[in-house]
């Protein structure tokens, strides 16, 4: 399973739209993507920050680590939302490193940030 999959899995029962790196309103995404065309509910977007080695064996990468970030944007309060998003992400291997919520004047959305990270060998099915 990829880091994709992960991140589609973990957030899939807030049956929310999720998107790699941004969110465009011009494009139609594919299904497994965006699974649920509700966008105006909220919706999600996680961007890659780093991958890196972590564990090395005879001059080989063994394992490595994916830090990302996840936005949720919603119209709705987030007091209610950032537990449950927390536990499903770390129920999928996530290690959630810092949390952040904004208000975006411009759009009138609530803006969560979580940083996470995982290592390929919490990834293994």
């Amino acid at each position: 399973m990829t880091v994709n999959n992960h991140i589609v899995a973990a957030l899939k029962e807030f049956e929310r739209p999720v998107f790699p790196d941004k969110y465009d309103k011009n494009i139609e995404y594919e299904p497994e993507v965006a699974f649920i065309q509700n966008v105006g509910l909220g919706y999600f977007v996680f961007n890659y920050i780093s991958e890196s080695g972590v564990l090395y064996g005879d001059n080989k990468e063994l394992e490595d680590k994916t830090t990302l970030y996840i936005h949720y944007y919603t119209y709705d309060i987030l007091d209610d939302i950032v537990e449950p998003i927390k536990q499903a992400l770390a129920k999928y291997g996530f290690i959630i490193t810092f949390v952040r919520r904004t208000h975006e004047n411009d759009t009138g959305y609530n803006h969560l940030t979580a940083e996470v990270s995982i290592c390929s060998c919490d990834m293994e099915v």
